[in-house]
């Protein structure tokens, strides 16, 4: 019995994230450009809009469990480096010694979350 080619082991969505996320935009994915670039389109097309991204890592990045298991599902440049460009309106957290699940729980990412979904008034008192 032949075993079945480890690629098809996985779904359809943890096999999406080996390459990173992808806009899927028409606009974007007729430019044939890369993740990053694509992203810079993203941000160009929702100005107004906050891209967030949040990756850990089991050990600190560059320690070779981390290289080979990420968060232990997800590797961190999955996770991040489409965000790594700069733009203004994308925010990326990188978070050391965390696992994939515990980061649904862990308070840094809650403290995150809190940070990014906080309205921001520009120039109006949110008291009156």
């Amino acid at each position: 019995m032949a075993w079945p080619e480890s690629s098809t082991l996985r779904s359809a969505g943890i096999r999406d994230l080996t390459i990173g996320w992808r806009p899927d935009l028409p606009e974007v994915e007729s430019s044939g450009s890369d993740a990053a670039a694509q992203l810079a389109d993203l941000a160009a097309l929702l100005p107004l809009a906050q891209h967030a991204f949040v990756g850990s890592t089991l050990r600190a990045p560059g320690h070779p469990v981390s290289r080979l298991f990420g968060d232990g599902l997800v590797h961190l440049h999955s996770a991040t480096g489409p965000a790594d460009g700069g733009h203004p309106n994308v925010r990326v957290r990188r978070h050391v010694g965390v696992g994939h699940i515990r980061l649904v729980h862990h308070p840094d990412v809650a403290d995150d979350l809190v940070e990014w979904l906080t309205p921001r008034f520009r120039g109006i008192d949110p008291s009156s």
